[in-house]
């Protein structure tokens, strides 16, 4: 079943208005009024019983119009105060003695006319109760009806007509809001528990579209923070960003890593020192059984440039000329050959660690 969505109504209790000052010149031409708006009991509609739960009124601003007869053409004044308390709903304000409409509420309050609140809401979820089932509602005890659990206050004006002073008169107004669906109150009690409001569609993509653009910015900035951090390890800084790692997360994982490299370079190096001597002492062994060198060809700065060479070329250029003796320090080139390849594997190692 749906409703409309704009409830107004018109309650039997009367609004009390100030009396004008007996010094004329002190009438600033407002008058102040009290109106207990709505007394928070049930009212009867065409559909039933209806009762509108003020523990989810949204009042909003303090400040509204307060209007003749629900015309927004007709002004009177304005709320200066809107409190709920005693189970109702109760406004302080003025009324505004150079508005038209002003004035003919002071002239028909001043001749002792009875004039009546009321209420204009704006309802945003209402429940059916089931049968035999019971709520307290605003302190009262109400039963097989519908409850407006939340609801907007739009305004409130001084009404002419509408209800004596035992009852309330109540009109449903449908407008470009539409209708609300009125839910049983099991269905709206599982609702609840999910969510305290509802979001409209609208609302829902604008979350959405606010979450990507933040997680999008959010990406950018940790991106950002790595790449200022380690300026010169772009794979580091991608394969940390892609961890989800911080600037601080990356800085002790590449510590980590520093130390294991290091260690595993020591241990390099002091395999390579190992078999340097190795060689050294199968060379002097190799001399000293009485094997003899080549003889010089070139002299250390002749011939092609040897720093484009790899160690193998080097070593064989070197041994063909004798550069720096090599054939009297060395029994053979094979030997030579494998103490200059591991001579400058282990220079390589000390660089990369330095």
């Amino acid at each position: 079943m749906k409703i409309p969505s704009i409830l107004r109504i018109s309650g039997g209790q009367t609004i009390e208005l100030q009396e004008a000052p007996r010094d004329a010149g002190a009438d600033d031409g407002k008058r102040h009024f009290t109106m207990n708006a709505y007394t928070g009991a049930p009212v009867e509609t065409w559909s039933g019983p209806l009762i509108v739960d003020l523990d989810g009124l949204k009042i909003g601003r303090q400040k509204k119009p307060i209007d003749r007869d629900h015309d927004s053409g007709r002004l009177v004044g304005y709320s200066e105060t809107i409190k709920k308390k005693d189970g109702g709903l109760w406004i302080d304000g003025q009324v505004i003695s150079e508005m038209a409409a002003g004035q003919e509420v002071i002239a028909a309050a001043d001749n002792d006319f009875p004039w009546q609140a009321s209420m204009k809401f704006n309802i945003e979820h209402v429940e059916e109760l089931q049968d035999q089932e019971s709520r307290v509602v605003n302190g009262h005890r109400f039963t097989n009806g519908m409850v407006v659990t939340k609801s907007r206050l739009l305004g409130a004006c001084f009404c002419a007509y509408g209800a004596d002073e035992n009852t309330s008169s109540v009109v449903l107004e449908e407008t470009e809001d539409g209708l609300v669906e009125v839910e049983s109150s099991k269905e709206t009690d599982m609702a609840d528990k999910k969510a305290d409001t509802a979001l409209s569609a609208k609302d829902v993509e604008k979350l959405k579209a606010d979450a990507v653009t933040g997680a999008v910015e959010k990406e950018r900035a940790e991106l950002a923070a790595l790449q200022e951090a380690f300026p010169d390890r772009a794979e580091f800084v991608l394969a940390q960003h892609t961890k989800g790692h911080t600037v601080e997360q990356a800085k002790a994982e590449l510590c980590d890593v520093l130390v294991k490299d290091k260690a595993t370079d020591t241990a390099k190096i002091a395999e390579w020192e190992k078999k340097h001597a190795e060689l050294s002492k199968k060379a002097d062994a190799y001399t000293s059984d009485g094997h003899q060198g080549v003889t010089t060809k070139l002299s250390a700065g002749d011939g092609p440039d040897t720093s484009k060479m790899d160690p193998e070329q080097l070593a064989r250029h070197n041994w063909d000329n004798n550069v720096e003796n090599c054939a009297k320090e060395f029994a053979s080139f094979e030997v030579y050959e494998m103490y200059e390849v591991n001579e400058a594997r282990v220079r390589e190692l000390v660089t990369h660690t330095s």
